[in-house]
């Protein structure tokens, strides 16, 4: 219908009708252009939160169970001190005792699960990470990210008995 208005106005030579239906065409494929963009935006938020919640569901959970292994390994660390101290200096030997024994002998051990949650897997496997808008939310995913792929290469060392060498 539009082409059909727009030869007739050319053959009359009516060049501001000419223009108007231009203008028209152009301002309509301009609204659907910003339609689509703002349905894109507002899709883009939905996944946005679903994400967010996912994250909240996974890790809540793994929070105190984290909490509690790491305040484990802090314990450990200050055995595995005192007994390097007491090698080096002699000194300490009366504190020393079966905490420390169960320290030395777990000292080697770097084999638990390395807890990976599937969202943060699936945002960065997707490239959808760029949905999480705030910027410290995606810089802690994408160091939880790194982090957790050096510790697997570091146990995966470990296991197989090398090190890994550094420049």
């Amino acid at each position: 219908m539009i082409l059909r208005s727009v030869i007739k106005h050319v053959r009359d030579q009516n060049w501001v009708a000419v223009g108007l239906d231009f203008l028209i065409v152009v301002v309509g494929v301009f609204i659907g252009i910003q339609v689509a963009n703002w349905n894109d935006a507002r899709r883009d938020r939905a996944h946005e939160e679903i994400y967010l919640e996912r994250l909240e569901q996974e890790l809540v959970p793994v929070q105190a169970v984290a909490e509690a292994d790491y305040g484990n390994q802090e314990t450990r660390l200050e055995r595995l001190e005192e007994v390097r101290r007491y090698l080096v200096t002699g000194d300490g030997a009366e504190a020393l005792g079966g905490e420390h024994c169960g320290a030395l002998s777990q000292s080697h051990i770097f084999a638990d699960t390395i807890f990976y949650p599937a969202t943060i897997k699936e945002l960065i496997s997707t490239g959808r990470i760029v949905l999480i808008r705030d910027e410290a939310a995606r810089s802690a995913i994408l160091s939880f990210d790194q982090t957790r792929n050096r510790l697997e290469q570091v146990r995966t060392d470990i296991q197989i008995d090398r090190r890994v060498r550094t420049l």
